[in-house]
C-alpha cells in the first residue's frame, strides 16, 4: 500500500469516530429515558424520615368521685324547701287577706260618712219644716191673739210636742226636734267594762217608732259589743207622735263597773 492510501485511510477512520462521537453528544442524550424516582426509605431515627408529626395525645382526666348525699340529709333538705315554700305562700295569704279587711273596712266607712250625710240632710230638712210651721203658727196665732211656743201646741194648757225637742233620762241624754220621751231610755245591755259614750243616730216615723238607728259622729267607743248594745237599745225607745219623720240622737253614757 502506498503512502497516499495509508494516509485517506487514516482520515477516514478520524471522520468516523468524530461523527461517532458527535451523534453520541448530540443525539443519544435526547433519547435518553428519564429513570424514575425511588422513595426515600429511612431506616435511622432522622427527623427528616419521619414524616408528618402525629397529634399529641389529649390526656383524660378522670372525673372525681363525687360522694353520694346519704338519705337523712336528702330529706332534710327537701323538707326545708318544702317549708320554705309553705310559710311563703302563707305570707301571702295573711298580706292578701289584710288587704281585704281594708278595702272591707274603707267601703264600711264610706257607707257609714254617706249614711251620716243623708241623715244629717234630712234631719235639716225637717227642722227647717217645722221652723216653718213655727213660724206659721205664731203668725196664725197672733192673728187670734195668742202665742204659741211650738210647733204641736194648741189653744189651752195641753201641749201636743216638746218644742226643744230634748232631754234626758237614766244618766243618757236624747234629742229629737218637736218630740217628747214616752217612757224612758232603754239602757243598754253589755258585760263590758270599759268608760265612754256611744252616740247613735235614729230616724222616728210619724207613729213616734225608732225605725232606723247608726253610729252617729261624737262616739269615743270602739268595742263593737258595746256599739250594737246602743243600737238595740235606741231602736226600742218610744217617742210621742208627730206629723213627719224625725231625725235626732240617743247618747249613751258608759261607766266603769
Amino acid at each position: 500500500m502506498n503512502k497516499p492510501q495509508v494516509y485517506s485511510s487514516f482520515v477516514t477512520i478520524v471522520v468516523a469516530i468524530l461523527i461517532v462521537l458527535l451523534l453520541m453528544f448530540i443525539y443519544m442524550p435526547f433519547n435518553k429515558e428519564e429513570e424514575e424516582e425511588g422513595i426515600m426509605i429511612s431506616f435511622g431515627d432522622g427527623i427528616e424520615g419521619l414524616g408528618e408529626m402525629p397529634p399529641p395525645i389529649a390526656t383524660i382526666t378522670p372525673p372525681s368521685p363525687t360522694t353520694p348525699t346519704p338519705p337523712a340529709l336528702q330529706e332534710e333538705l327537701m323538707t326545708q324547701d318544702i317549708e320554705e315554700t309553705v310559710d311563703l305562700e302563707a305570707q301571702e295569704k295573711e298580706l292578701e287577706r289584710k288587704r281585704h279587711e281594708q278595702i272591707v273596712a274603707e267601703q264600711k266607712r264610706q257607707e257609714e260618712l254617706e249614711r251620716q250625710r243623708i241623715i244629717e240632710a234630712e234631719q235639716k230638712r225637717i227642722e227647717a219644716e217645722q221652723a216653718e210651721k213655727t213660724a206659721k203658727a205664731n203668725q196664725m196665732a197672733g192673728v187670734f191673739g195668742q202665742q204659741i211656743s211650738g210647733v204641736g201646741q194648741s189653744t189651752g194648757n195641753g201641749t201636743a210636742g216638746n218644742p226643744a225637742g230634748k232631754g234626758s233620762s237614766g244618766g243618757n241624754s236624747w234629742s229629737l226636734n218637736g218630740r217628747d220621751l214616752k217612757g224612758s231610755l232603754h239602757k243598754p245591755s253589755y258585760n263590758s267594762n270599759e268608760e265612754g259614750k256611744v252616740v247613735v243616730s235614729i230616724r222616728v216615723n210619724e207613729n213616734g217608732d225608732v225605725v232606723a238607728a247608726s253610729i252617729a259622729s261624737g262616739t269615743t267607743i270602739s268595742d263593737s259589743d258595746l256599739r250594737n248594745a246602743a243600737i238595740n237599745a235606741a231602736k226600742k225607745t218610744k217617742f210621742s207622735s208627730g206629723a213627719s219623720v224625725a231625725i235626732g240622737t240617743i247618747t249613751y253614757n258608759f261607766k266603769l263597773n
